[in-house]
This record gives structure tokens, C-alpha cells and sequence, in this order.
């Protein structure tokens, strides 16, 4: 079964909101923030069903093909993508430039890429904001710092939505959700093979990029409940 077409059109409608231009900032962050309780409403409300819960099957998808490289907030993206909305990712590389290949159930792979871009904007722009007001910045700081917090604000989002939710709805949310990392595992090994895991190199931190940033991501998703 499909996430329900009206939910599913409110969750969009939420996340195209959210990256819009003309939006003022508490606009896009309340979107998102809505947004982002939708998606964990409803996961919960599907674990309600327990047995009968029905089951999509595991797909990919090719997107975001680049000529070039990615720019350095494409990882944080990514990083987000997987933590939060139910997909993995993973990077391809061919003679017409870069992309990633998104994995997952349908209905999240089209809610992780409504996510990617708002998520892209959000980065451009507070970088753009906050590279000017302090004397040598570090774009690879700010960066890191600005996807922790972001990070910190979704998983309190998760926190509130769950605390709503029965002691057994929150299990069986969980086993859910466990049984899509499996069934993605499974997926990932049988069409790609083994993958190697890549370490992060490690950099030298500035803290007041990295603080700056992580204090803009907190702001991200505030929100109060929806009904």
C-alpha cells in the first residue's frame, strides 16, 4: 500500500514550501518541521497495523547526476538522507559526470528527494549568510557544524512524535523500520555486492565556523505539533 495520496501530497506541498524563495525563513522552517512530523506520524500509524502492515518492495533510483563534482554539502545531505528518511545512498561515477543512486521503498525515495533539495538550499544559503560576518571562515566547518544541528532538531522532532505515540506503537515503529534497513541491506547486496566502507578524513576543526553553523541548524525545524 502507498502512503495515502492526500498525505502524501501534504508532505510535498510542506517540502516544496520549505525551499521556496519567496518563503521568509519561519515559513520554510516551520515546513520543514511539519514536514518532517508528517512522515514520522504516519510511519508510526503503518506500525499500528503490525502484521498487517503492508510491505512495498525495495527499489533504486538514479538522480542527482552532476558533469563535475558534488559540492562539499552533498555529503552532509546524503548523511541526512540516510539518518532520518529511511534510504541509502550510494555514489556512482561514468563518463557523463556524477551521481548518487538512492535506495529504498518508493514512497521514501520521493520524500528523501523533496528533502535533498530543500536541504542543498538551506546549506547555499547559510553559508552564503554567515561567510561574510567572520573574518576566515571555513566552509568545511560551518558545513559540519551546521549538519549536527539540523541532526539535533530532527531527532527531538522524532522524540515528540513518538512521545505521542503508546509504549507498543513505539516498538513496533521500531521493528518497522528495522525491517526496512534489512530488507535495503539485502537489496544493496544483491544488486551492488560488498561495499567497502569509506572512513571520513579527518580535518582540522574551526570552531567558530562549526559553532556558528551548528547554532543555524538547531534552528532549522522548530516546530509545534501538528494534528
Amino acid at each position: 500500500m502507498e502512503i495515502d495520496k492526500t498525505i502524501m501530497k501534504k508532505i510535498q506541498k510542506l517540502l516544496t514550501l520549505a525551499k521556496d524563495r519567496g518563503a521568509t525563513e519561519a515559513e520554510a522552517k516551520n515546513a520543514m518541521a511539519m514536514a518532517q512530523r508528517l512522515m514520522t506520524k504516519y510511519n508510526i500509524e503503518i506500525a499500528n497495523l503490525g502484521e498487517n502492515a503492508p510491505k512495498a518492495s525495495v527499489m533504486h533510483e538514479s538522480f542527482f547526476n552532476r558533469k563535475g563534482s558534488f559540492n562539499p554539502a552533498d555529503q552532509y545531505v546524503m548523511s541526512i538522507l540516510q539518518q532520518f528518511y529511511k534510504v541509502r545512498i550510494l555514489y556512482s561515477n561514468g563518463n557523463d559526470g556524477n551521481g548518487i543512486i538512492i535506495i529504498g521503498v518508493p514512497d521514501d525515495i520521493e520524500i528523501a528527494k523533496y528533502v535533498h533539495g530543500y536541504l542543498r538550499t538551506v546549506f547555499f544559503k547559510c553559508w552564503n549568510e554567515f561567510k561574510n560576518t567572520v573574518p576566515n571562515p571555513k566552509r568545511a566547518s560551518y558545513y559540519a557544524g551546521l549538519c549536527n544541528g539540523i541532526c539535533e532538531r530532527l531527532r527531538q522532532v522524532e522524540r515528540e512524535t513518538k512521545a505521542e505515540e503508546t509504549q507498543e506503537a513505539c516498538k513496533k515503529y521500531e521493528l518497522v523500520l528495522t525491517d526496512k534497513k534489512d530488507a535495503i541491506n539485502n537489496y544493496i547486496f544483491e544488486r551492488f555486492g560488498r561495499l567497502n566502507n569509506s572512513r571520513a578524513r579527518r580535518t582540522t576543526v574551526d570552531m567558530t565556523s562549526y559553532g556558528a553553523g551548528h547554532a543555524k541548524g538547531s534552528t532549522v525545524t522548530i516546530s509545534k505539533a501538528i494534528k
